[in-house]
């Protein structure tokens, strides 16, 4: 069969392939699909992000001048999505950290030809404003009148659903990505899918004190312990050779929990924003076999 030839890179971002996961829960009687946008040329669903943020402001701008420097305060996840897509497009890009960036994200922004900041979150939108007054040419990429996600991603949504054949019961996906999350909410309620979608969350659930607000439009919040999280991972791994980051370990994780709720038959989606290559958890405390 004829493969589609693409133009450039980043027309490569999204249709992403969705895998069906069918070792993973012994004896479960739904089928289980993994969205993997670890296949992204940046190698996550942020790639979305980016690519939608600098054609938002191609598009307000008509063109970005020669020399402009992009600065975002952002994610290393995000940066390393911000740098190839500014790489692309011929813009110089300043990424403002929020913490320190475990390896590998400094060397791929390096290799991207992008300059980063490690900053402390409250200091940030200071650091922000600092650079956009005293470099003449530099613009950020999301505006104070704007957020920083353009649009919601009903994209990744519109993937799944069409893959399919719009029978979509359940999608999990990690409370880190509002855009996707919010996204999938979106589509599913225009298309009148009734998916339920839900926000996972590593770390202890919060006591309640009242009614806890469910953000970005979701169904449900599931809170997950990091623990079983690192198990799940590992099941990832063991049962379907699949090396899951911590936010692919948790959704996992989540759908066990939420295995007894779920009516046989059903089509349950993981979306896994990233791979776990670059997940740190996957290489600790790990012997090397020696060829």
């Amino acid at each position: 069969m004829n493969q589609a030839v693409h133009r450039g890179i980043i027309s490569t971002i999204g249709s992403t392939p969705l895998v069906e996961l069918t070792s993973l829960l012994d004896g479960f009687p739904s089928r289980v699909f993994m969205k993997m946008e670890r296949y992204n040329p940046g190698g996550s669903i942020e790639d979305r992000t980016a690519l939608a943020l600098v054609r938002e402001v191609i598009r307000r701008e008509g063109r970005v001048p020669d020399g402009a420097l992009a600065v975002e305060i952002c994610s290393p996840e995000l940066a390393v999505s911000l740098a190839q897509v500014c790489r692309y497009y011929g813009i110089d890009f300043l990424a403002l950290l929020e913490g320190p960036a475990a390896d590998p994200f400094p060397a791929l922004l390096t290799a991207y030809g992008a300059r980063y900041e490690e900053v402390d979150a409250q200091a940030a939108p200071q650091r922000l404003a600092e650079v956009i007054a005293t470099v003449s040419a530099a613009f950020r990429l999301s505006t104070s009148a704007a957020p920083l996600w353009p649009r919601e991603d009903t994209d990744t949504m519109r993937e799944i659903a069409e893959a399919l054949e719009d029978r979509v019961d359940l999608v999990l996906c990690d409370l880190a990505y509002p855009r996707t999350l919010g996204g999938c909410a979106e589509y599913a309620r225009i298309q009148g899918l009734g998916t339920t979608v839900v926000g996972v969350c590593r770390g202890p659930a919060p006591v309640p004190t009242g009614p806890l607000a469910i953000p970005f439009g979701v169904d449900d919040v599931v809170w997950v312990d990091p623990k079983d999280a690192a198990l799940m991972r590992e099941r990832l791994l063991a049962a379907e050779g699949l090396l899951a980051d911590s936010t692919a370990g948790a959704a996992a994780a989540a759908l066990l929990q939420l295995a007894h709720r779920i009516p046989a038959g059903s089509n349950c989606v993981i979306v896994a924003p990233a791979g776990g290559d670059r997940c740190p958890e996957n290489f600790e405390h790990k012997d090397a076999t020696p060829c």
